[in-house]
């Protein structure tokens, strides 16, 4: 639930605010563009890489004894991009940390349906993509809710350090998991 919360959520409800906030306009030559053409620009990268990226990633994951170590780093990687991202940076500087998290979240979540699908294939399919499917869109739904109530008490700034918390957290937590489990028996590994 707290992927989905803050990647379907938080963050993609709460993008062009934040693009707004550190942009403005952007002026190129003869060309003036708003915050909302520039969010949608960097949506459109983001969707344009994912039938390329998602499954390069995928392939990457299947080669590893485990999908765990990619998660986590992913999770991690994701973490500190969403703690750069308040920060007041060059314009160019900070479109560029946009990209990453971007990246990130085609990262996580391409890697989240892997170590799912792997869970899946050990347990009940029907059932566990069932109840995956329900607290993914769960976190979709209640996640715009969550950030945009807690941007009005708390600011914008403090919503996107809130988000690299989460995924710090959840990085942690299958970090220990995994130390814990003992490697690639561990869920997440995947299947010969």
């Amino acid at each position: 639930v707290v992927i989905s919360i803050v990647y379907f959520g938080m963050y993609a409800s709460t993008m062009s605010k934040m693009v707004e906030e550190h942009t403005a306009d952007v002026l190129l030559p003869g060309l003036m563009i708003g915050a909302a053409a520039l969010t949608g620009i960097i949506q459109a990268i983001r969707w344009s890489w994912s039938p390329f990226l998602s499954p390069w990633i995928g392939r990457l994951s299947d080669r590893q004894p485990s999908r765990r170590p990619l998660f986590i780093g992913s999770l991690l990687f994701g973490g500190i991009v969403f703690a750069v991202l308040p920060a007041q940076l060059p314009l160019w500087l900070w479109l560029a940390v946009l990209l990453a998290a971007q990246l990130g979240n085609t990262a996580v979540l391409t890697l989240l349906d892997a170590v799912a699908s792997d869970t899946a294939a050990r347990t009940s399919r029907v059932a566990f993509m069932t109840a995956y499917t329900t607290v993914t869109d769960l976190g979709a739904a209640i996640g715009p809710f969550i950030g945009y109530a807690l941007a009005s008490q708390l600011g914008l700034g403090s919503i996107y350090w809130l988000c690299a918390a989460l995924l710090l957290a959840v990085g942690a937590a299958w970090s220990a998991a995994r130390s814990k489990a003992g490697g690639s028996h561990a869920i997440g590994a995947p299947q010969k």
